[in-house]
Protein backbone atom coordinates (compact mmCIF):
# COMPACT_ATOMS: atom_id res chain seq x y z
CA UNK A 1 0.00 0.00 0.00
CA UNK A 2 1.27 3.46 -0.92
CA UNK A 3 2.00 5.73 2.04
CA UNK A 4 0.18 9.06 2.17
CA UNK A 5 2.08 12.17 3.19
CA UNK A 6 0.30 15.49 3.81
CA UNK A 7 2.37 18.65 3.42
CA UNK A 8 1.28 22.13 4.43
CA UNK A 9 1.32 24.75 1.69
CA UNK A 10 2.20 28.12 3.21
CA UNK A 11 5.72 28.41 4.61
CA UNK A 12 6.41 24.71 3.99
CA UNK A 13 6.47 24.70 0.18
CA UNK A 14 5.27 28.26 -0.59
CA UNK A 15 7.12 31.43 0.41
CA UNK A 16 3.85 33.12 1.27
CA UNK A 17 4.89 35.55 4.00
CA UNK A 18 7.48 37.34 1.85
CA UNK A 19 4.98 37.64 -0.99
CA UNK A 20 2.30 39.10 1.29
CA UNK A 21 4.79 41.60 2.74
CA UNK A 22 5.97 42.68 -0.72
CA UNK A 23 2.36 43.15 -1.87
CA UNK A 24 1.63 45.31 1.20
CA UNK A 25 4.79 47.42 0.96
CA UNK A 26 6.52 45.61 3.85
CA UNK A 27 4.13 47.15 6.35
CA UNK A 28 1.55 45.67 8.70
CA UNK A 29 -0.94 47.90 10.48
CA UNK A 30 1.02 50.82 8.98
CA UNK A 31 4.28 49.76 10.66
CA UNK A 32 7.38 48.24 9.01
CA UNK A 33 7.43 44.43 9.21
CA UNK A 34 9.86 41.67 8.35
CA UNK A 35 9.82 37.87 8.45
CA UNK A 36 11.43 37.65 11.91
CA UNK A 37 8.49 39.62 13.36
CA UNK A 38 6.12 36.72 12.67
CA UNK A 39 6.21 34.40 15.67
CA UNK A 40 2.67 32.99 15.53
CA UNK A 41 0.02 31.99 13.01
CA UNK A 42 -2.35 34.42 14.73
CA UNK A 43 -0.94 37.73 13.52
CA UNK A 44 -3.42 39.75 15.62
CA UNK A 45 -1.55 38.40 18.67
CA UNK A 46 1.70 40.10 17.67
CA UNK A 47 1.95 42.73 20.45
CA UNK A 48 4.17 45.15 18.54
CA UNK A 49 1.51 45.68 15.86
CA UNK A 50 -1.77 45.95 17.82
CA UNK A 51 -3.82 44.64 14.89
CA UNK A 52 -7.34 43.31 15.31
CA UNK A 53 -8.50 40.06 13.65
CA UNK A 54 -10.58 41.91 11.04
CA UNK A 55 -7.52 43.86 9.90
CA UNK A 56 -5.48 40.64 9.64
CA UNK A 57 -8.20 38.97 7.57
CA UNK A 58 -8.43 41.93 5.19
CA UNK A 59 -4.62 42.15 4.96
CA UNK A 60 -4.35 38.53 3.86
CA UNK A 61 -7.52 38.48 1.75
CA UNK A 62 -6.42 41.55 -0.25
CA UNK A 63 -3.28 39.67 -1.23
CA UNK A 64 -4.98 36.37 -2.04
CA UNK A 65 -7.64 38.22 -4.09
CA UNK A 66 -4.95 39.77 -6.27
CA UNK A 67 -3.14 38.30 -9.28
CA UNK A 68 0.04 38.51 -7.20
CA UNK A 69 -1.05 35.44 -5.23
CA UNK A 70 -0.17 33.28 -8.25
CA UNK A 71 3.38 34.66 -8.13
CA UNK A 72 4.27 33.23 -4.72
CA UNK A 73 7.62 31.54 -5.13
CA UNK A 74 8.21 28.07 -3.78
CA UNK A 75 10.64 28.01 -0.86
CA UNK A 76 14.20 27.36 -2.10
CA UNK A 77 14.36 23.72 -1.03
CA UNK A 78 10.74 22.82 -1.78
CA UNK A 79 10.95 21.54 -5.35
CA UNK A 80 13.90 19.24 -4.65
CA UNK A 81 12.35 18.01 -1.39
CA UNK A 82 8.93 17.32 -2.92
CA UNK A 83 10.52 15.60 -5.93
CA UNK A 84 12.52 13.32 -3.62
CA UNK A 85 9.37 12.33 -1.71
CA UNK A 86 7.45 11.80 -4.94
CA UNK A 87 10.28 9.59 -6.26
CA UNK A 88 9.95 7.46 -3.10
CA UNK A 89 6.36 6.69 -4.21
CA UNK A 90 4.56 8.67 -1.55
CA UNK A 91 1.00 9.76 -2.31
CA UNK A 92 1.52 13.47 -1.65
CA UNK A 93 -1.30 15.78 -0.62
CA UNK A 94 -1.28 19.50 0.17
CA UNK A 95 -3.10 20.46 3.36
CA UNK A 96 -3.86 24.12 3.91
CA UNK A 97 -5.78 26.40 6.23
CA UNK A 98 -6.59 28.71 3.32
CA UNK A 99 -10.27 29.46 2.98
CA UNK A 100 -12.44 27.64 0.48
CA UNK A 101 -12.75 30.63 -1.87
CA UNK A 102 -9.00 30.28 -2.51
CA UNK A 103 -9.41 26.69 -3.74
CA UNK A 104 -8.94 27.09 -7.49
CA UNK A 105 -6.07 29.55 -7.17
CA UNK A 106 -4.33 27.25 -4.68
CA UNK A 107 -4.75 24.18 -6.87
CA UNK A 108 -3.49 26.12 -9.90
CA UNK A 109 -0.44 27.31 -7.93
CA UNK A 110 0.39 23.78 -6.74
CA UNK A 111 0.10 22.38 -10.27
CA UNK A 112 2.18 25.25 -11.72
CA UNK A 113 5.09 24.64 -9.35
CA UNK A 114 4.75 20.89 -8.65
CA UNK A 115 3.14 19.45 -11.79
CA UNK A 116 1.56 16.06 -11.20
CA UNK A 117 3.23 15.53 -7.81
CA UNK A 118 0.27 16.14 -5.49
CA UNK A 119 -2.83 13.97 -5.76
CA UNK A 120 -5.08 16.34 -3.79
CA UNK A 121 -5.34 19.69 -2.02
CA UNK A 122 -7.23 19.49 1.27
CA UNK A 123 -8.68 22.65 2.84
CA UNK A 124 -9.03 23.14 6.60
CA UNK A 125 -10.58 26.61 6.81
CA UNK A 126 -8.93 29.04 9.16
CA UNK A 127 -11.02 31.27 11.38
CA UNK A 128 -8.84 34.30 10.65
Amino acid sequence: MQKILAIDCDEVVANTIDSIFKFNGHTFNWLPIQRDDITTFFWHELPQFSANPDYVKAYRDDFFSSPEAMHIAPLPWAKQWVQALYDLWYDLKIVTSRRQWMEQMTKDWVEQHFPGMFSDVVFWSATI
